[in-house]
């Protein structure tokens, strides 16, 4: 039944295939605008001194009231010795009531964003340790920030948004890509009306009078940014996705009551994506608590770890948002030069779900996807070299579509084999598992799996700019001798030649023959025999390289074939002359007689493959019929009777 009832809905991907697109299209919008407001923190140093290894946190929040109160317990391992003080990111707008240190109150400084808790003795390296903050406050306004009040359908409704660098507007925290989380605890204390959705598996809610804690528990590594919290009145219902042999996982989620309807069969779109990418990955890596949504009131989407916050559940949200579970949560971008690994990634998932799941339309996808980046990124990287600059970090024509296509494009390169295996390292190296990944790292990830150096294709592809353009000369013999060379040229100067596998695929009348040429240099030649006539070559039919569709292509003709191209008859003649042409267009013709005398010439604009003269008005005696074509210049021979 639910194979039946997946069925249904995915049968409606093509029709809304172009809403998506524009939905995805959105998402980099709004992700932008957010980053935007926290662009200009710079991470601070002075956290490098210790590794932090958990949180146990107490937060009181009641939508209808932009402010938080609460506490924050923070465990760490000391990285040096003489460690005297521990430093947090925390917004001075926000009031630190007191600091705990066994069970003592300890001095403190906040200002600047950041808090410094004063330690009565200095401790030695590989310490572990732990203090607690009692704070409150209104977090700051900042547009689209990470501490937002709202209301759906008139009621309150408040999320959490920190990505990248949002989350010490509303708690104390290490905001780093350097240093994960190790394992949290989340309680949140509401008016009784409402639930408080977070990271992890939810333990229990309990009941006290008036109010209600929700208790969120969460036991894998987590960036900062992506520890989140929403409240309101939600309504809850669950799915589940079987994503091993043995293992099954809750889809848990949390949605406005008006909207429940239409939610619990968005949603279930979600299960057999998560199967598909728990077969082409690893199983969810979360599996042992949740996956979810929280609908939210932010236009987009936000991966935030176990439980993605929803501003609605199309199809490609729901995939994007998901598959950020593997590339963006479990393994994190190490810089923000690299948001590739999480933005790029998520689209190539895009495309894996069009291949498996809506495979009549992959091929549209693909066109679109390949026409959207060469109208607009002709220049630019992949690959982020200023993070100042916040339009670039998230270009929708680079970080999100020529990233996918990169990873699409390499996948055929290198075959299905060596690519998922270079993935599923990437997914379970015990450096990259649970952390965080560089281009980099993830470029020896598929170099290990497919055995090549793909030094070239990184450097070309995500590091240089534009893309090839390509012509193909080709030509068969009478014997079915095949000749193919193929020429490129580039559109940034950054790349004078990208080596690539090309696949070119030769059509005959009753066969076929794809071929995929190793292209080293410019203007290589390739010779080989195929035992059929080829009446037409395709280039790169399934679209797996970003270049122009179709490519130029150039038939050349041996002069033996060329002759035989061109027929005149009769032969002799006295009143009509007839010229036809065999797949090549005729451009002009030229009569010339014995002497060397031109008695006649005429343009064809139109290419004719047939063409009738009248020989009335001229002389008796013998000529040159001079016939030029698109594939060279026929000369033939006839006589004019009386």
């Amino acid at each position: 039944m639910k194979k039946l009832f997946l069925f249904i809905i995915l049968a409606g991907m093509g029709i809304l295939s172009v809403a998506q697109q524009e939905d995805t299209n959105y998402l980099h919008v709004v992700e932008k605008k957010g980053f935007k407001q926290k662009a200009a923190f710079i991470p601070s140093a002075i956290h490098n001194n210790y590794d932090l290894i958990y949180h146990r946190v107490y937060w009181k929040l009641d939508p209808s009231i932009k402010a938080i109160s609460g506490s924050v317990a923070s465990h760490f391992k000391t990285l040096s010795d003489d460690f005297s003080s521990v430093h947090f990111d925390l917004s001075v707008a926000l009031t630190v009531d007191s600091v705990w240190y066994k069970n003592e109150t300890t001095s403190f400084t906040h200002t600047s964003d950041i808090l410094t808790i004063n330690l009565p003795d200095p401790l030695s390296q590989n310490t572990i340790d732990s203090v607690t903050v009692f704070y409150h406050g209104v977090p700051p306004e900042s547009g689209f920030g990470s501490f937002e009040a709202s209301t759906h359908g008139g009621v309150p409704v408040l999320w959490t948004l920190s990505e990248p660098y949002g989350a010490k507007e509303w708690w104390p925290c290490k905001q780093t890509l350097t240093d994960k989380i190790d394992s949290i605890d989340i309680y949140v204390e509401t008016p009784l009306q409402y639930r408080a959705a977070s990271n992890g598996k939810l333990v229990s809610e309990t009941v006290n009078g008036d109010l209600k804690t929700a208790y969120w528990k969460h036991r894998h590594a987590i960036t900062t940014y992506l520890v989140a919290v929403a409240v309101t009145n939600y309504e809850s219902y669950a799915d589940y996705a079987q994503v091993s042999e043995t293992q099954t996982v809750e889809i848990l989620n949390y949605v406005y009551p008006e909207s429940k309807s239409s939610a619990e069969i968005a949603t279930k779109y979600t299960v057999g994506v998560m199967e598909l990418f728990s077969s082409l990955f690893i199983p969810y890596p979360f599996a042992d608590e949740k996956y979810g949504h929280a609908q939210f009131g932010w236009g987009g989407g936000m991966e935030h770890q176990t439980m993605s916050f929803m501003g609605g559940f199309s199809s490609s949200l729901i995939t994007h948002e998901l598959a950020h579970q593997w590339f963006g949560d479990y393994v994190t971008c190490a810089s923000w030069q690299d948001i590739w690994v999480n933005e790029g990634f998520a689209v190539f998932c895009e495309a894996l779900v069009q291949e498996h799941l809506n495979p009549n339309y992959f091929l549209q996808w693909k066109k679109d996807r390949i026409q959207l980046v060469l109208s607009q990124a002709r220049s630019g990287s992949v690959f982020v070299e200023d993070t100042t600059n916040v339009d670039r970090i998230f270009s929708y024509p680079l970080t999100y579509q020529k990233g996918g296509l990169i990873l699409h494009q390499l996948r055929h390169q290198i075959g299905d084999e060596a690519f998922f295996s270079g993935i599923k390292n990437l997914l379970t190296d015990a450096e990259t598992a649970d952390g965080f990944a560089s281009a980099t790292q993830i470029k020896s990830f598929f170099e290990n799996a497919a055995d090549t150096n793909l030094s070239s294709y990184f450097n070309n592809w995500y590091y240089g700019q534009g893309y090839p353009i390509y012509t193909i000369n080709w030509l068969q013999e009478t014997d079915g001798a095949v000749s193919v060379s193929i020429k490129q040229t580039t559109t940034h100067s950054s790349v004078t030649f990208f080596p690539m596998q090309v696949p070119i695929l030769f059509k005959g009348a009753n066969q076929d023959s794809l071929m995929v040429f190793h292209n080293l240099e410019n203007s290589q030649s390739y010779s080989f025999n195929l035992d059929f006539e080829v009446s037409e070559i395709v280039f790169d039919p399934e679209y797996t390289l970003i270049a122009p569709h179709p490519a130029q292509i150039i038939l050349n003709i041996s002069e033996d074939v060329l002759n035989e191209s061109i027929i005149i008859a009769p032969n002799p003649t006295n009143e009509r002359l007839y010229i036809k042409s065999k797949g090549v267009k005729i451009k002009l013709v030229n009569l010339i007689d014995n002497s060397g005398r031109q008695v006649f010439t005429q343009l064809y604009p139109d290419n004719p493959s047939r063409i009738h003269l009248d020989m009335t008005n001229i002389p008796f005696g013998f000529y040159y019929v001079r016939v030029e074509t698109d594939k060279g210049v026929v000369v033939k021979t006839m006589v004019r009777n009386p």
